[in-house]
């Protein structure tokens, strides 16, 4: 497993594991690269916001960092028909 970093934000580091690339078809791997490249940025954009509103919520789990990784899937979601 080798994690790609893509960015980073003030609590969030967004990256992907490599194995997702690795274990495509060699000539679906640079499209595979690109469109988790995009995921995670486009998630780049979004995460602060999230993790803004959601900091003063109560929580019974005590953690030292306000960090932590976020996994996307390769494919996105279907897109609803309606």
């Amino acid at each position: 497993m080798t994690l790609q970093n893509v960015g980073q934000t003030t609590n969030f580091s967004v990256s992907f594991d490599d194995a997702l690339v690795s274990a495509q078809p060699p000539a679906n791997q640079a499209q595979t690269r690109a469109n988790l490249t995009a995921n995670c940025n486009a998630l780049l954009g979004q995460v602060e916001t999230a993790f803004t509103t959601t900091t003063g919520w109560p929580s019974i789990l005590l953690t030292m960092s306000d960090r932590m990784r976020a996994a996307i899937s390769v494919t996105p979601p279907a897109v609803d028909p309606l």
